[in-house]
């Protein structure tokens, strides 16, 4: 049985209004007609389109360019499932309460080069005297996790995701908490955030900087956005604690799905998770979009037995 949850990370009002309001959407031609069917005015309204609504005969070059009466909506096209074909049009838009609005779509062969208003990193190093270098993925099995290494093998203890409001970072490590990263510019971090000058791994982001810096003390909790299953009163985390040898997820793999000026989507794959006797699949998806404060996380499990109750740290 397969379970799929999709949570809003909200730490403002804001946040959840964006998460509670519906946009219908149609797509004819080069024309694409929004219609907000609330009375609440949004900002930055994320907005995904299917290829196939689309259709074939509308794709015209590499790169989306939205035009509306007044300006060009920055826009961006993912790959989500990795196939080499884009198969999703995303972007984000403001409208008024109860506002319809009609957006011509074209196509471009040059980069418009918009505004980076969001971003993911990864870095990992090799061994404990080799330096930190980026990727976009990785593979761990359970016996290779902080405690068993003896070392730090990931750059902010895993990967970061961040937009021009706030940041978060997740432990790949094994334990697989989410921290948050307060930002006192709405600019991306540094690259150098978690390495020092020679490329080592360092604890250099919970003192303060002109860009921000850590600011929420995660302990042995699976933090903001991490989640666990309620089997038989026993609450049972997805990851281990800091001191852990062996974890209880068999093999993660993860990826860094799209890394663009107004969508980061990572992925998250947990294959042979442990937790009271029985095994489940997961696959996590994380997506972050600019003007908001939090994240978006979607959760699917398979191997549910009918008597877990998910559980979700949400505030």
């Amino acid at each position: 049985m397969k379970k799929r949850v999709l949570f809003y990370l909200p730490i403002t009002l804001v946040t959840v209004l964006l998460a509670s309001c519906k946009v219908s959407q149609n797509v004819s031609e080069k024309t694409i007609v929004l219609k907000n069917s609330s009375s609440l005015a949004l900002s930055q309204k994320a907005i995904s389109i299917k290829r196939e609504n689309i259709g074939e005969s509308n794709v015209k070059g590499g790169f989306p360019i939205l035009l509306s009466k007044k300006d060009t909506i920055p826009a961006q096209t993912n790959d989500l499932n990795g196939d080499g074909k884009w198969d999703e049009l995303f972007f984000t838009t403001d409208f008024s309460p109860n506002e319809e609005k009609v957006i011509q779509l074209k196509w471009s062969d040059t980069d418009p080069k918009f505004t980076i208003k969001t971003s993911a990193r990864f870095g990992k190093r090799e061994g404990k005297d080799l330096p930190v270098h980026p990727d976009t993925q990785e593979v761990l099995m359970a016996n290779q996790v902080l405690k068993k290494l003896g070392y730090q093998k990931y750059q902010t203890d895993g990967p970061t995701w961040e937009n021009d409001k706030v940041g978060f970072r997740h432990y790949l490590d094994g334990r697989n908490s989410k921290d948050v990263f307060g930002k006192k510019l709405p600019r991306i971090t540094p690259e150098n955030v978690g390495i020092n000058s020679k490329g080592a791994v360092e604890d250099n982001y919970h003192v303060m900087y002109d860009w921000g810096r850590d600011i929420f003390p995660v302990g042995n909790s699976v933090g903001l956005g991490g989640y666990a299953l309620l089997i038989d009163n026993k609450i049972n985390r997805l990851g281990i604690l800091g001191n852990d040898t062996i974890n209880n997820v068999e093999k993660t793999t993860f990826k860094i799905v799209a890394e663009e000026p107004v969508n980061s989507v990572l992925s998250y794959h947990y294959q042979n998770w442990k937790a009271s006797g029985n095994l489940y699949q997961v696959q996590e998806t994380t997506s972050i979009w600019p003007g908001m404060y939090g994240y978006k996380n979607t959760v699917s499990i398979d191997g549910i037995k009918g008597k877990e109750t998910f559980l979700v740290c949400n505030f």
